[in-house]
């Protein structure tokens, strides 16, 4: 058992890349819902100091994804091309990425330790 606490999709890149072996998981962060709520200036910034390159692709990670009991592929927003030097378009593509959550059948997208993932 890993740990009693859902695994994201984004824990699961952190607990493989400690793990490398004949794979590449390119670099990425991430953000929690709450995170984001609470203080989504610091988390820009933390993406522009990030060396993620030009640009990112934002996606979810929420708890619901990638379980028995999971939410389909492609319910959940994904945001191409993203330019790292764009607060503006940064900030977008994360609302967008939680917004998209209230399509969680399991808990509406309420859930603040929901993740988004930026690589």
């Amino acid at each position: 058992m890993l740990n009693e606490r859902p695994v994201s999709k984004a824990r699961m890149l952190q607990m493989l890349e400690k793990h490398q072996k004949g794979f590449v998981v390119d670099p990425f962060l991430t953000v929690t819902v709450r995170e984001w709520v609470q203080s989504p200036r610091k988390v820009l910034n933390r993406i522009q100091r990030t060396n993620l390159g030009p640009a990112v692709i934002v996606r979810s990670a929420a708890l619901t994804e990638d379980s028995e009991d999971s939410m389909p592929p492609g319910t959940f927003h994904t945001e191409l091309n993203v330019s790292v030097a764009s607060a503006e378009r940064i900030s977008a593509a994360v609302r967008k990425v939680i917004s998209s959550y209230q399509r969680d059948i399991h808990d509406g997208g309420v859930n603040e330790l929901n993740e988004v993932l930026i690589q």
